[in-house]
């Protein structure tokens, strides 16, 4: 479970960044991600599966959602009725 957080928040983290036009170049993001770049493609080419509209903006030099689009995050875990987390957006 603690691997699938992890994830999360590094979904989050990417999100905001790419809203933010902080992103770098595709090394750069991968490294304020913590992974290696052909896994920061692989996860962007999950995403476009997805219907996620992301592209590199040579001008901006940061990744950039397109045409408007906006990714919002939302989660919730409960055991035994109880909520253990919430996450909500960027």
């Amino acid at each position: 479970m603690l691997k699938n957080l992890n994830s999360l928040e590094r979904l989050k983290k990417m999100n905001r960044l790419i809203e933010e036009e902080k992103t770098g170049n595709s090394y750069q993001f991968a490294c304020k991600l913590g992974m290696s770049r052909s896994k920061l493609y692989n996860l962007i080419a999950e995403l476009k599966d997805l219907g996620v509209k992301i592209s590199y903006n040579q001008l901006k030099k940061s990744f950039v959602y397109l045409d408007g689009f906006k990714l919002e995050i939302q989660c919730s875990i409960k055991i035994n009725g109880k909520e253990m987390l919430m996450c909500i957006g960027k």
